[in-house]
């Protein structure tokens, strides 16, 4: 008896078509060669194993973002960076000799710096903002290099 060739698939109808038919996993043309999911209660431990380590780099691998992680990463240590440079640099310690950085402060000049959120310059805003402690304006003195009368 000769081998009898298998029929041809059906034709896959076009979209446009109106006998497009629903999914139907009973006459699917391309069955899966292994069932999903697999029943790991039937399976020996060895296939277990293989299988959870394979689903879990898999895993791994999809919901890795490497660009995300890395930003991320640069702008958690920027914040921790600045932090610590506002501590150095930009705090008023307002103890005696200066405070732990004062030789920091010192080296890099900070003292000439004005700085909007130091102690000192808090406490003559709070001062100032008492009823009866107004200091006149200062007096507007004219530029250096400039006279009066003269542009």
């Amino acid at each position: 008896m000769p081998p009898t060739s298998p029929s041809p698939p059906p034709p896959i109808p076009s979209p446009s078509s109106s006998t497009l038919r629903h999914f139907n996993p009973a006459t699917n043309r391309y069955p899966a060669k292994k069932p999903w999911p697999p029943d790991i209660a039937s399976m020996e431990p060895k296939h277990q194993f293989r299988l959870e380590r394979r689903f879990r780099r898999r895993s791994q691998i999809a919901y890795l973002r490497p660009t995300w992680i890395r930003r991320t990463r640069l702008a958690q240590y920027t914040a921790i960076l600045g932090v610590l440079v506002y501590a150095v640099l930009g705090i008023d310690w307002d103890v005696k000799d200066g405070g732990p950085f004062a030789p920091i402060r010192k080296w890099v000049g900070v003292e000439h710096w004005k700085s909007p959120f130091d102690v000192k310059t808090v406490h003559k805003r709070i001062e100032d903002a008492r009823p009866g402690s107004r200091r006149p304006p200062p007096a507007l003195a004219p530029a250096p290099g400039l006279q009066e009368g003269k542009g």
